[in-house]
Formats: C-alpha cells, sequence, structure tokens
C-alpha cells in the first residue's frame, strides 16, 4: 500500500507540473509595451539576500521553478546553459522557488540539477506578479522591464533574447 501510494504522489507531480515548450521569439515583449518588473527580495539557503532592483542595468534572466516539481528540475540544465554563456557583469540568473520549499529541499534541487546561480526561497508571491507559474522563464531588459515570459526553458531562444536585450 505504501508503495502505491508513493507511485501515485510521483505521478501527481509530475503531471502537476507544465510541460516544456519551444518555439520562436513570439513571446518577446516589444519596447514600448514593456511594463516595470515587480520588485522581489528573497534569500538563499545560506542567507544571502537578493532583491530585484539590485540588478537594474543589467540583464536578468529569472526561471520560476517548484524546488521539488520533476518537470523543472529536468528544465534546470538548460537554464544553467545560459547561465555559463553569460558574464555575470552583464547578466544575472536568479531561480525562484514558488512552492516554497525547505531548505533541504532547495538544496537537493540545486545539487541534482548543478546549478551554480542563486535560487531564492519562499518566491511564491511572486508568480501572480508575473502571472506565470513554476516552469517559467522571464527575461528583465537592462531598465527593469519584463521583455520575455515563455512556459519551461527553451536555452537557445532565451540566448538569442539575451543577446538582443544586451544589444539594446
Amino acid at each position: 500500500m505504501i508503495k502505491v501510494t508513493a507511485f501515485i504522489t510521483l505521478l501527481i507531480f509530475v503531471f502537476s507540473c507544465s510541460t516544456s515548450t519551444s518555439g520562436d521569439d513570439t513571446n518577446k515583449i516589444t519596447t514600448g509595451t514593456r511594463k516595470e518588473a515587480a520588485d522581489f527580495s528573497y534569500t538563499t539557503v545560506t542567507g544571502e539576500t537578493h532583491t530585484l532592483s539590485d540588478y537594474k542595468g543589467k540583464v536578468v534572466y529569472i526561471f520560476f521553478l517548484g524546488s521539488f516539481c520533476p518537470i523543472c528540475i529536468g528544465n534546470a540544465p538548460g537554464t544553467v546553459i545560459v547561465d555559463k554563456k553569460y558574464d555575470e557583469s552583464e547578466v544575472q540568473v536568479l531561480g525562484l522557488d514558488v512552492w516554497d520549499g525547505t531548505g533541504s529541499q532547495v538544496l537537493a534541487f540545486i545539487g541534482s540539477t548543478g546549478v551554480e546561480y542563486p535560487v531564492l526561497q519562499n518566491a511564491s508571491s511572486t508568480q501572480s506578479k508575473y502571472g506565470v507559474r513554476y516552469d517559467y522563464s522571464v527575461l528583465i531588459d537592462k531598465q527593469g522591464r519584463v521583455a520575455y515570459t515563455e512556459e519551461g526553458v527553451n536555452a537557445t531562444e532565451i540566448s538569442l533574447n539575451i543577446d538582443a536585450l544586451l544589444a539594446e
């Protein structure tokens, strides 16, 4: 009975997570229609505080994740590719755990995915401000405006949009 319950629980998590999508950059928001990104301030498991407004002047890539969401764990390597491609002086990558996982769940996410960028805890209140949920990629331009929103992680598309934002 315990094995059946565990299996059903796993299935619920798998099917409750969003699926990764790919496509062109149709979700790029044109310069004239960009809105100010909602500011936030959260901490990592090591107690470091990160505030979005601290990164004004940089392009910021935010991965909205569920720390124990299997789809998010599967998509995280794409975020690592993006993180490693850019210098931190121009692009900041942040993970926001919108499932409000425990410290050990966030550490397990970091350990299993190899992410080196800050993963911020207890960020569920921010997802509604951006109109997203877990397993979403959001780009903030250098002026602090939302420039791109896409479900899932498409590292190539995200990189193309980051390149365009850096060139502005």
